[in-house]
């Protein structure tokens, strides 16, 4: 049976083959290893030419169309083909200034109450962060962030391996899986109207600022019931690795 299917397989290759040559066109053979064929149509679908034609065939997607527009697909099919990591995502409110202490090499033992939310977040996926947080305010289609704003909760967090770094975009939307993929062509996240990036070296603290200093800053001016002392971090790591100092 096995045999058979891998004839008829073969069989509907040849015969895209022959179509294609005779059309005038392209056509090429992507064999998958991390994303499903069905996944990885999906993912082109929203970027894919009229002229350009998507077909799968087990682990095998096949593209057909014009040269140009076929080898663009391609590539673009190759980088979004990539094996998805895992984040763990620290992010604390307290009296300590995390970044600050990490880089004088300083552990200091507090009793006052630090406020920790762990959050696990997947390439592929948006998790939520379900309490109230300063994240750094979009700067249009900059990358980079103009002061920073406070979310009530409901906060989506997206990561992508960027090198030896990480970067996080904060949202009050879900991303769809066609932005995702979007993201995926450029060098870092598109940002949009709700949305906001912040770069980390994991296994280091970016303290963004003070309750104080960041409400200044922001013009927001919240009920903290006596904790505008309180600074905020942010740290990523494996989720297999404890990289983040406390």
């Amino acid at each position: 049976m096995k045999r058979l299917l891998l004839c008829l397989s073969l069989l509907l290759i040849t015969g895209l083959m022959q179509f294609t040559l005779a059309a005038g066109l392209q056509w090429r053979v992507v064999e998958l290893r991390y994303v499903s064929a069905e996944e990885m149509k999906a993912l082109l679908q929203p970027h894919l030419p009229e002229s350009v034609a998507l077909s799968q065939q087990g682990q095998r997607l096949l593209i057909s169309g014009p040269h140009d527009l076929v080898d663009s697909m391609q590539a673009l099919a190759g980088v979004m083909d990539q094996q998805r990591r895992t984040w763990r995502v620290h992010f604390v409110q307290g009296p300590l200034d995390l970044e600050a202490d990490q880089l004088a090499g300083v552990r200091r033992f507090s009793t006052a109450r630090q406020q920790a939310v762990q959050l696990m977040v997947r390439e592929d996926a948006s998790a939520r962060l379900d309490r109230g947080f300063w994240v750094p305010a979009p700067a249009g289609r900059s990358r980079q962030h103009e002061g920073y704003q406070w979310l009530q909760g409901g906060i989506w967090v997206d990561a992508a391996s960027r090198g030896d770094r990480v970067l996080l975009r904060f949202s009050t939307q879900q991303i769809q899986p066609d932005q995702r993929a979007s993201a995926a062509r450029q060098p870092g996240f598109a940002t949009s109207g709700v949305g906001s990036e912040l770069e980390l070296e994991p296994g280091y603290w970016v303290t963004l600022g003070s309750e104080s200093r960041l409400a200044e800053h922001s013009g927001v001016r919240r009920s903290t019931t006596g904790r505008n002392n309180d600074y905020y971090s942010i740290c990523v790591e494996p989720p297999d690795r404890s990289l983040c100092p406390r």
